[in-house]
């Protein structure tokens, strides 16, 4: 609903933590009822796997399944994804499974990649390149730490990108590439990721996207001494990041993404009598530079209005936040009744982890090498 009210039509969801099966039929019920388009990529990822409701990784194939054939036996607003595990989180052998699973379903691929610093952890673009197992099916998210040679085999595999500017730049995860993708001619489309600490909309997405890529295009004139004469990136361009651009990347675009005859009415009206919404010289400035969720006005998916004059229609926003607000103070209770914290990130636990990364990435180099996967 958050998403419907600051006019993103479609979501492709990285539902991350499916720590139950009724976790994942939760998931995909929560989309149904709010009515938007999106794909539900199941996530093999568990936050706590040596309590695990699944038993081995068989068991949490066994549940995409599962899912795919109780929730996606027929065409509609949903479509069927994939969320990898972190690669090199697990055994190779554990990540050849879930894009085999994937693809047996022509479900849509997501997975973390290139955005660990300094480990192996979300790396593994060469070895799944020399095995076959990359395509034009996978959306990579982030890819900040990635050099030219993994660029090279994004671009030629068909590979898509998505840069989560606000986490990137607030989470330590580097800046977002845009130049590099530019470099090799990847289209960028952009993520929200954690709205638990990010906004929820495309908007500020945009605008802060915009500003990282016009800078990073700057900085080596500026370092000369110069200024630059014109600027690196429109705002049309960006406005493009969230439409054309990503509906290509979900493999929707022949549906969605531009206003075409033939394609499906998922519209959205933006104006209104804010401040900032007037005048309107360049609409494609103030769309990416000036508009807020408030100002838009009118939601339509596949044709059904779900947001009219500003107001969502198809559900009682009062009682969604207060069970919102609701299943939170519970969660945060059981924290506070067993006298635990919130977690942070532990101080060493990134090295803590590398060890296993190391071993589990020897798999996929040494498969690589024999050329079986």
């Amino acid at each position: 609903m958050d998403a419907l009210n600051a006019g993103v039509t479609t979501l492709l969801d990285f539902s991350h933590c499916n720590n139950t099966p009724d976790h994942s039929d939760g998931a995909v019920l929560g989309l149904q009822q709010a009515g938007i388009r999106a794909a539900f990529c199941y996530g093999f990822f568990e936050s706590s796997p040596e309590v695990t409701r699944f038993g081995d990784h068989a068991a949490r194939i066994a549940d995409f399944h599962r899912i795919a054939d109780t929730h996606f036996a027929s065409d509609g607003l949903l479509t069927l994804g994939v969320s990898l595990s972190e690669l090199f989180g697990l055994p190779f052998d554990h990540t050849v499974a879930e894009l085999a699973a994937a693809r047996e379903r022509r479900a849509l691929l997501v997975n973390h990649a290139g955005c660990v610093f300094g480990s192996v952890l979300t790396t593994g673009i060469t070895e799944m390149d020399a095995l076959g197992l990359l395509g034009p099916d996978m959306v990579h998210v982030h890819c900040t730490s990635f050099d030219d040679a993994e660029w090279e085999i994004l671009a030629r595999t068909g590979g898509k990108v998505s840069f989560s500017v606000e986490t990137e730049m607030n989470m330590g995860f580097g800046r977002p590439p845009f130049q590099r993708a530019h470099r090799y001619g990847v289209a960028p489309t952009l993520s929200t990721d954690v709205v638990s600490l990010n906004s929820g909309d495309l908007w500020h997405a945009m605008r802060f996207g915009l500003a990282c890529a016009r800078a990073d295009a700057a900085d080596t004139i500026n370092l000369s001494g110069a200024m630059p004469e014109t600027v690196a990136v429109t705002a049309r361009e960006a406005l493009n990041w969230s439409t054309v651009n990503a509906a290509d990347a979900m493999g929707l675009g022949e549906k969605i993404g531009s206003l075409t005859p033939g394609k499906r009415a998922d519209l959205i009206l933006v104006g209104g009598p804010a401040m900032e919404q007037h005048p309107q010289v360049d609409p494609y400035a103030t769309l990416v530079f000036q508009t807020t969720a408030a100002d838009v006005r009118t939601v339509l998916i596949d044709g059904r209005i779900v947001k009219r004059d500003g107001v969502l229609i198809t559900t009682d926003l009062a009682t969604i936040t207060a069970d919102a607000d609701a299943a939170s103070e519970r969660i945060l209770g059981r924290l506070r009744d067993a006298g635990r914290a919130l977690p942070g990130t532990p101080p060493g636990a990134w090295a803590a982890i590398e060890p296993m990364a190391r071993g589990f990435h020897e798999q996929a180099v040494l498969a690589a090498k024999n050329g079986r996967p």
